[in-house]
């Protein structure tokens, strides 16, 4: 029995350090993929990471962006959706993610450049 709690236990942490990981990681990945679709001069600030990524399969969240240039222009909120389909409570951060069309048509129509 004593074995279970410590499972348990592990299990716990390894889950409070994946969602902080990803809280970490994925704006960064966002900003490179801008960065490669010819929107340059943001900066991550952060994102909202809801409880429910660790049991649903598809979640939303948001992701924070400020502009290096005008910082004072405010943040950009770009809604992504998060698709995980480990099993509930065993996220392993192998995670996708996307951003809508919608999306970038809102926040980036002056310089996302479509292959």
């Amino acid at each position: 029995m004593k074995w279970l709690k410590w499972l348990i236990l592990i299990l716990i942490v390894f889950q409070i350090i994946t969602y902080f990981w990803i809280k970490h990681s994925l704006p960064q990945q966002i900003i490179s993929t801008l960065e490669e679709n010819g929107c340059n001069g943001y900066e991550p600030y952060g994102m909202d990471l809801p409880m429910e990524y660790f049991i649903n399969t598809e979640s939303m969240s948001t992701v924070y962006l400020s502009s290096k240039e005008n910082p004072s222009k405010g943040f950009n909120k770009v809604k992504v959706t998060l698709i995980d389909t480990s099993p509930p409570l065993l996220k392993i951060s192998s995670l996708r993610w996307e951003i809508s069309g919608e999306q970038i048509k809102t926040h980036f129509f002056d310089c996302w450049k479509s292959k």
